[in-house]
């Protein structure tokens, strides 16, 4: 048995036209979807100077792919300006140190992570001064560029 489809060719002309119509529809609908997601990138790497004066940040870092990504993809080590503006959020995590008596308590001497007592709190371009590496979240992902502006920039400190 033979399965024979009988349409003449205005029928063969609307199914085609509605082919293209949804194959338009995904394909706008795709890059719709794309356009929609996180597009963060970060930098990572060693605070080198932090200019006050004119909002900039030395690092020697290099450019990840997307930030919290599990297979980042990195350039070599290079010296990058990081321009920093009014919407630049900076999120300082402030971690207290155990006293000698608590690490006296623990097995080993060492620190257990999960007990020590962390801060996340807003920080400031001035605090970079004294900050030895720091997580830049940019909104490009440019290998070759030498500069970029910073949409976050994360640091860690630790205080007794």
């Amino acid at each position: 048995m033979k399965l024979r489809i009988l349409w003449n060719r205005r029928q063969w002309l609307e199914f085609i036209g509605v082919l293209v119509v949804v194959g338009v529809v995904v394909w706008f609908g795709q890059g719709w979807y794309i356009s929609l997601q996180p597009s963060d990138y970060g930098i990572m790497g060693q605070v080198t100077k932090v200019s006050t004066s004119d909002s900039t940040v030395k690092i020697s870092g290099a450019v990840m792919r997307k930030v919290g990504a599990t297979d980042p993809e990195t350039t070599s080590q290079k010296e990058l300006t990081i321009l920093v503006n009014a919407n630049t959020k900076f999120v300082k995590t402030v971690v207290h140190r155990p006293s000698k008596e608590e690490l006296a308590k623990t097995e080993g001497g060492l620190w257990d992570m999960s007990k020590v007592k962390t801060e996340i709190i807003s920080g400031q371009l001035s605090d970079l001064i004294s900050v030895s590496s720091a997580i830049v979240k940019v909104s490009t992902n440019n290998p070759t560029r030498a500069s970029y502006t910073a949409i976050e920039i994360d640091y860690y400190t630790i205080v007794d």
